[in-house]
């Protein structure tokens, strides 16, 4: 008999102990991912101009600058280049086209640290270079054109959520020492400020849109707190059922179990007389 009412209770303690399960790891998914976006922080490292190249017509200069940056979340992010960005020198107010940015694809990973990096490609013809280069700075303007995309995984699978973002970077060159100073970026030409070329390189952050992470701090709240509903439903119900039943099955053997006592009391007294 026991062991049977184990065997019934079985279905029933199986299905508590997966709703139980589910609720628990979406507990710890909500807290992995709360909040769901950490702003990345990222240190200035080298910047520099090559020496340089010339003929008769042409100055060509290219210059690399280069960013270590922290990934505090628990998902990788990777960057790449949606379209080259176009640099200027800036002139007072005029800015002057002169070449083309790029940024090589950059994986940030979970917890972990990435170095991202953007190239310039720089050509004057040689009369307009003469002018430019014997200022003694010259302020150089860049369009940066990148998408982020973030994989975190939910429950072993994969969602993947992009944005594009369209930045205007700007820095100072000492033309005598060919020193490069640090950059800063801005959303717009107004906007940005380009900074001292000795003054010290400052922390950056890669934000992401408000609005676009509110909503999917939304959709997360939303789906995780739905799984939490409905699994700690599923526990409840499994053990309401199980008991309901065994109770069941209990009051059922009751009066089998009596009727088989009041047969064999009667036997008994049958044999007495």
């Amino acid at each position: 008999m026991a062991f049977k009412g184990a065997v019934s209770a079985a279905p029933y303690v199986c299905a508590f102990g997966i709703f139980t399960a589910i609720f628990v790891c979406a507990v710890v998914q909500l807290a992995t991912f709360t909040p769901l976006y950490t702003p990345v922080e990222c240190h200035q490292l080298h910047s520099g101009l090559d020496a340089p190249a010339m003929d008769s017509a042409w100055i060509n200069v290219t210059g690399t600058m280069e960013k270590e940056c922290k990934n505090p979340n628990p998902y990788s992010i990777h960057v790449a280049q949606r379209s080259p960005g176009k640099v200027f020198i800036k002139d007072g107010s005029e800015l002057k086209l002169v070449g083309q940015s790029s940024v090589p694809d950059t994986d940030f990973p979970a917890h972990g640290e990435g170095t991202g990096q953007s190239a310039m490609e720089i050509a004057l013809p040689m009369a307009e270079a003469t002018a430019l280069l014997a200022k003694p700075l010259l302020q150089v303007v860049s369009e940066v054109h990148i998408r982020s995309v973030a994989r975190p995984h939910f429950f072993g699978v994969e969602l993947a959520a992009s944005e594009d973002r369209d930045e205007i970077c700007g820095f100072e060159v000492r033309m005598a020492t060919q020193k490069v100073g640090p950059s800063r970026c801005a959303g717009t030409i107004e906007e940005l400020v380009i900074p001292d070329v000795d003054s010290e390189p400052e922390v950056s952050f890669m934000h992401l849109n408000k609005e676009h992470l509110t909503e999917q701090e939304t959709k997360k709240n939303v789906a995780l707190g739905s799984i939490l509903a409905i699994s700690l439903l599923g526990s409840l119900a499994s053990i309401a059922v199980g008991a309901w039943r065994m109770i069941g099955r209990g009051k059922a053997r009751d009066p089998e179990i009596s009727s088989k006592a009041l047969q064999g009391s009667r036997e008994c007294n049958g044999d007495v007389v």
